[in-house]
């Protein structure tokens, strides 16, 4: 136990230390970072730019090329890597798929860019909205107890949910729309509460249900692979081993819902 105190002591120092250091040097390594990353940026834009053209003026949609091109690529790679002719010649394969990707993205319009972005935009949206709704659904149907009490949370929620709405309601003045169903999502969560933590309840009891279920089929099976032992040693008959083992394959189909 000493000997873990003292090395802490000695780490905490030391990381103290390389924090000073850190500080005093602040400047220069903020300047050599900005440096560094501006000459990273040139160099990939320069090499992106010889492979995919630079027919893109505005530099956020030519990034938002490069993205593309590298999803296409990932994409064909994976499914050409499942196909022998390629999956064996590592450089075949990245040559094939490097150029479908480049000749696919290359020739495509600034416009047409901007149009394949909508759905990731709408992925992301969606995402980004949807997330908080479920955390704090999942959080006052777990965690909350009593239907007035995960109510008076909804409420809450409901509460904040506006001031923040109001507070942004002229910066998000074309979009407030999605506001509305997401109060509307509160208020469904409160009036059906009751009937939405009786769900929860019917979905924790099903599977409790199906782990008790499985434990009695290995029981069952346990116990079939014993009579037919039992059988084999002439402790029991044929014929009784069989209405033993009927009867036990009778209640394992029931138990897994089977006729």
């Amino acid at each position: 136990m000493i000997k873990k105190e003292l090395l802490l002591i000695i780490f905490g120092v030391l990381l103290i230390g390389a924090l000073i250091g850190f500080v005093s040097a602040e400047t220069s390594v903020t300047q050599d970072l900005s440096s560094f990353i501006d000459s990273t940026k040139d160099v990939l834009t320069m090499f992106f730019s010889k492979i995919l053209g630079e027919g893109s003026s505005d530099s956020v949609v030519f990034f938002e090329r490069v993205l593309i091109l590298l999803v296409v690529f990932g994409v064909i790679y994976s499914v050409l890597n499942n196909i022998d002719l390629f999956s064996n010649s590592p450089f075949l394969l990245f040559f094939v798929s490097s150029a479908v990707a480049i000749l696919g993205i290359r020739l495509l319009s600034d416009s047409l860019i901007n149009t394949i972005l909508i759905p990731y935009g709408a992925l992301g949206a969606s995402i980004g909205i949807f997330l908080p709704f479920l955390i704090w659904f999942f959080f006052v149907h777990t965690s909350v107890k009593g239907t007035f009490a995960r109510r008076a949370a909804w409420f809450i929620f409901a509460l904040v949910f506006i001031g923040f709405w109001i507070a942004r309601y002229t910066l998000s003045a074309g979009t407030n729309w999605i506001y509305f169903f997401g109060f509307g999502f509160v208020i469904f969560s409160i009036l059906f509460d009751s009937q939405i933590h009786r769900y929860f309840g019917y979905v924790k009891s099903s599977k409790g249900l199906a782990l008790y279920n499985t434990e009695k089929v290995a029981i069952l099976q346990r116990d079939i692979q014993r009579i037919n032992e039992l059988e084999a040693k002439g402790a029991i008959s044929s014929a009784d081993a069989a209405a033993i083992i009927k009867q036990k394959q009778r209640l394992i189909k029931k138990r897994l819902g089977q006729t």
